[in-house]
């Protein structure tokens, strides 16, 4: 009889316990997108910037280590709320989500470093070169992320909202590709800075995209 009350308890505070879960998934992952979204706002325009000619040396790496941030936070705010996204409703896998944004987050901070590296001097050209590539390669496998909370919006209803994530998603994709081939192209020595600003550029509209989305998504579904 006591093991009986004591599943009828622990069945009832997960049962409050799982609204003010859900609330504080819907606030994190949104507070993470949101500054995903700003700082790739930012990113795009100190690419403008740089590539307008004012001092695009400094631009950057100001704006891969900005980048970099952004990149690392949105996927620090998926990470912290892991267990709870991966069991909602049974939609999101654990493998996608957990291995998305570690991957945007390991690649943000590897990114983030070295474009610090970069704008204390320490070979600039190739050190933004590979942080694009770093960075295409993070965008590119947490495109998984992405699609899997699309799955999360349509099981709950929200059929737009899933839909333009899933849009989303398959941009996400293409901004990986095209910053992992402006990278490369950079390394070898065509025009470096130029097409390394056109890559950070990429990258910062791609994040406002996903970042815009995502915190859309979360609004809807857990909001």
């Amino acid at each position: 009889m006591a093991g009986l009350n004591e599943s009828t308890q622990e069945r009832g505070y997960a049962v409050h316990r799982e609204p003010a879960e859900r609330k504080t998934t819907y606030k994190t992952i949104t507070a993470g997108s949101v500054l995903e979204a700003i700082g790739g706002i930012g990113v795009v325009a100190l690419a403008i910037v740089g590539l307008g000619g004012v001092v695009p040396r400094y631009m950057a790496p100001i704006a891969s280590i900005a980048f970099g941030v952004a990149l690392a936070a949105a996927a620090a705010a998926i990470a912290a709320r892991f267990l709870q996204l991966a069991r909602s409703d049974g939609v999101i896998q654990k493998a996608e989500v957990g291995g998305g944004a570690g991957a945007e987050l390991v690649g943000g901070m590897a990114g983030g470093i070295l474009g610090i590296l970069a704008l204390v001097g320490m070979v600039p050209t190739i050190l933004i070169s590979v942080a694009a590539i770093v960075f295409g390669a993070a965008v590119l496998l947490g495109s998984a992320t992405e699609s899997r909370i699309s799955s999360l919006a349509a099981d709950s209803g929200e059929r737009i909202m899933s839909e333009a994530l899933v849009g989303s998603a398959g941009a996400e994709v293409l901004v990986g590709i095209g910053a992992i081939a402006l990278g490369i192209t950079a390394l070898t020595g065509t025009a470096p800075m130029t097409l390394n600003l056109i890559a950070m550029l990429t990258l910062g509209a791609g994040a406002t995209i996903q970042g815009s989305s995502v915190g859309a998504a979360m609004i809807s579904v857990f909001g």
